[in-house]
């Protein structure tokens, strides 16, 4: 009896516990996945934002500027203030027809057949912002007079992060409640001692009893 109620408590008291880190570092899980999914977000609308002024005097429904054929068009700083570390933006324009109008690779190779497939999946996405399907990008599209604008960056720095933060949590979950279960064994060991104690107190007595009077009694 008493090493079931010793067991009883300790499975009461790690059912509890194992809940409460289990919700812990679930919610730790989700708060990192979606602060760095919307600063992924919150970086490619700036860019959008940023690249927005000098898509709008590229294409052909704005009016040129005097002397635009001799003369070339001003550079533009670097997106220096939209960068992210070991993150990289780049966009795209089109226009009303869907057509690529322009886009800003940052002197980097895209494969043409992969982007096609991220522009299409994202025009017939009706959210603003998300993830493209089939490929490990994020997209954020903004639609203007002129046609539409997207920005895409790599989802694999956040995937990769999102993993390492889920092991990790196992990994310190596991540990937590291996710890927990020392602690409980030991306090159910003071908790039912004295309970232990009135039983054996109690078998003893009834032990003496039935000697005494010579009559086999049971608890």
């Amino acid at each position: 009896m008493v090493k079931k109620l010793k067991l009883k408590f300790i499975m009461i008291n790690m059912s509890i516990v194992g809940a409460i880190v289990i919700s812990l570092f679930t919610f730790i899980c989700i708060f990192t996945y979606n602060s760095q999914l919307n600063e992924s977000f919150e970086f490619l609308e700036l860019s959008l934002n940023r690249e927005e002024r000098g898509f709008a005097e590229s294409t052909p429904s704005a009016p040129p500027p005097s002397n635009s054929s001799k003369e070339p068009a001003p550079s533009r700083p670097k997106n220096e203030f939209f960068e992210l570390p070991n993150t990289f933006v780049f966009q795209v324009h089109l226009d009303k027809d869907r057509r690529v109008v322009s886009k800003d690779t940052k002197g980097e190779e895209i494969d043409n057949t992969l982007l096609k497939n991220a522009i299409d999946n994202v025009m017939e996405d009706s959210k603003e912002k998300g993830r493209v399907k089939g490929a490990s990008l994020l997209f954020f599209k903004k639609e203007h007079g002129h046609g539409t604008s997207i920005a895409f960056t790599s989802s694999a720095p956040i995937d990769a992060s999102i993993r390492n933060t889920i092991i990790l949590s196992i990994i310190l979950s596991l540990a937590s409640i291996a710890v927990f279960f020392i602690l409980s064994e030991r306090l159910a060991y003071y908790a039912i001692k004295p309970v232990k104690n009135a039983w054996n107190s109690q078998r003893q007595f009834v032990a003496d009893a039935s000697h005494d009077l010579k009559t086999p009694l049971t608890v």
